[in-house]
């Protein structure tokens, strides 16, 4: 529970017969980020069944057939509603009072809500944790090295709509080897029994995916959306570690390397001295610098780490630019016009100011 609500704080207590045994557990709230409220919706007519349908008949205070479809059900408007009282049978008539059908008709009514398609509900009455809520909650509980979260949105299964949020991890505090599926299961079916879901049971026990039609795509589509940004994210790793050995291993090798140019300019230098050979200016004026000891095995060792490091930095510095231009997340910045009235603070970003002209 702590996981998918990172904004709530959760306190558990044990009292135990002694004080020694007592255990109390907290849960920090991590976040201000409230999940969207759900709107209050009507029952969208591929979800009801028979009972469900006297019920809405009874409690209604429409009069007739007409607007009893209309206004207790979604998706379903005048024109709509006329065409399926057609499509009822002459024992039906838009005017006709609603209170006056019989369990029959009702049962009538209830087929033809099966068999008849309507719009999908939109999925407005859910109120999922979210992207952010969710990456939150696995870092605050799990600490793991890489996580990746995916949102789907809104599908519907027999006129229920739902959203299926997922998350993917590697590595982790005080988590166990292998593969460990933590479902934070919907409210409908309520199971409390930890790995009594269909998701657990086809990762653990390979059961066959298509025995499990509900929601199939839903799930399979939000673990693999995470598996893809996970992917890009490995891959940024390994390269931002090569790129540390890299430094690691040039830096290694500098004093085998300046040990064999030395000895090579050294030897070159008195090759010079001695048989007064013809050098390139520049080449000439290294070799006597060689031959005065103004550079050494110190010097080109010197120079050489100095030049390993700013190319490290310089690479470091383009890997972080890069990374930071397709990770960092983005916000929509509005610049006030001249010539309006209005006074604004100013909008900071990490690398801004904003200051919006009255």
């Amino acid at each position: 529970m702590a996981v998918i609500t990172p904004y709530a704080q959760f306190i558990f207590k044990f009292m135990s017969d002694t004080s020694d045994k007592n255990v109390t557990i907290k849960f920090a709230r991590r976040t201000d980020v409230m999940p969207p409220v759900p709107i209050e919706t009507k029952h969208h007519p591929s979800s009801v069944d028979l009972l469900l349908i006297k019920r809405l008949i009874a409690e209604t205070s429409k009069q007739n057939l007409l607007q009893f479809l209309q206004h207790e059900f979604v998706n379903i408007g005048k024109s709509y509603a006329e065409r399926l009282i057609g499509e009822m049978g002459p024992d039906f008539s838009p005017k006709m009072a609603v209170k006056s059908l019989t369990d029959q008709q009702i049962v009538h009514i209830h087929q033809l809500f099966r068999q008849a398609k309507f719009d999908d509900p939109s999925g407005e009455c859910l109120s999922p944790a979210g992207e952010y809520n969710l990456r939150l909650g696995i870092i605050k509980e799990l600490h793991p090295d890489l996580v990746a979260t995916h949102s789907g949105s809104a599908q519907v299964f027999e006129g229920h709509p739902f959203i299926v949020e997922a998350g993917v991890s590697m590595g982790g505090k005080d988590v166990k080897l292998g593969l460990n599926i933590f479902r934070f299961a919907n409210r409908i079916p309520l199971l409390f029994e930890q790995g009594a879901d269909v998701v657990t049971r086809t990762a653990i026990k390979r059961i066959k995916l298509l025995v499990f039609l509900t929601c199939q795509n839903s799930f399979q589509s939000a673990i693999q959306q995470c598996c893809i940004q996970l992917r890009t994210k490995i891959v940024k790793k390994i390269q931002a570690r090569e790129q540390q050995e890299r430094k690691r291993n040039l830096s290694k090798y500098i004093p085998r390397a300046t040990g064999a140019i030395y000895d090579v300019l050294k030897e070159m230098a008195q090759s010079r001295a001695s048989k007064r050979k013809r050098f390139e200016s520049e080449d000439a004026k290294l070799l006597s610098e060689v031959s005065a000891r103004s550079i050494t095995k110190d010097t080109l060792s010197e120079k050489l780490a100095q030049h390993v490091e700013q190319v490290d930095y310089e690479m470091a510095l383009e890997y972080a630019t890069q990374s930071g231009v397709s990770e960092e997340p983005r916000e929509n910045i509005f610049i006030q016009a001249l010539e309006a009235n209005h006074q604004f603070i100013d909008i900071t970003s990490p690398i801004f100011v904003f200051r919006l002209i009255s």
